[in-house]
């Protein structure tokens, strides 16, 4: 596990960019320009699923993410965590320029906040399906075989299972109440051991619970992110709107799970 100090802290989560022509990406493109590399200090932290789906066989990066890939090299501190729509990237991809790249989570500090963050979908220890199916495709057997299909044969495969899911015909359900019951044990647990703030994607839920526990949203509709300040004690969850001079503040305490448009959401 890596252990990180930083001043200035943006961290977005479950982007599922899926190329130039995608709005999203675009929008993400315009965050780059007018929040992140406008502010030399600034560190960038993915925590998972910044593509819809890249199983990394090898350094070669997919067509549809290398102009992406390529920005977030180019500025000053970018920190990626894997997640389980993009796997594998840390152990074939090394650091290349601003960009590091990381398997699991990161704790750092950030002033007075001790943090630990992760994708998220290793929490629910009840949900044996995930479990294994994580464990298989990080298996060096799953790899092998992988690269015997060939890299574009694997990601047709796993981007039509990825847009399955999104539109609500597969079995997977991001809002899972399970997977939040099972956060916030998380985060309550660390919050024990000393951990301020447990950060977390994968869920899709946004807000911040009394555990400690923050869940970030996603960029397929929120656009959500969170903002810490070495100089300001006060975690900010935020939503994007290009242009701005200054994001909505969606969140700043805990409250539950909260709305895009920063209202509590009723339980």
């Amino acid at each position: 596990m890596v252990e990180l100090n930083f001043t200035s802290v943006l961290v977005v989560s479950d982007l599922h960019l899926r190329g130039p022509e995608d709005p999203n990406q675009q929008l993400f493109s315009s965050f780059l320009t007018e929040r992140v590399a406008a502010d030399p200090s600034c560190v960038l932290l993915i925590a998972g699923d910044l593509f819809d789906f890249w199983y990394a066989i090898d350094a070669q990066v997919p067509p549809h993410c290398q102009e992406l890939f390529e920005r977030l090299t180019e500025l000053p501190s970018v920190h990626w965590l894997e997640g389980n729509h993009d796997i594998g990237q840390s152990r074939v991809l090394p650091r290349q320029g601003g960009l590091s790249i990381h398997a699991r989570s990161l704790s750092f500090s950030c002033g007075s906040h001790s943090i630990h963050l992760c994708h998220g979908d290793r929490l629910d220890r009840a949900d044996l399906g995930h479990r294994v199916l994580r464990s298989l495709m990080d298996s060096r057997a799953v790899h092998r075989l992988a690269r015997g299909i060939g890299a574009a044969r694997v990601q047709s495969i796993g981007a039509a299972l990825s847009e399955r899911a999104r539109s609500g015909r597969g079995p997977m359900d991001p809002r899972d109440p399970r997977w939040l019951q099972a956060a916030r044990a998380d985060a309550a647990e660390r919050q024990s051991r000393g951990v301020g703030l447990s950060v977390r994607g994968h869920g899709h839920y946004l807000g911040w619970w009394p555990e400690g526990l923050i869940c970030l949203g996603d960029w397929l509709e929120l656009h959500s992110y969170l903002e810490l300040s070495a100089n300001d004690s006060t975690p900010r969850l935020r939503c994007y709107r290009p242009g701005a001079a200054q994001d909505p503040v969606l969140c700043s305490r805990p409250r539950g799970e909260v709305r895009e448009d920063g209202a509590r959401r009723s339980a």
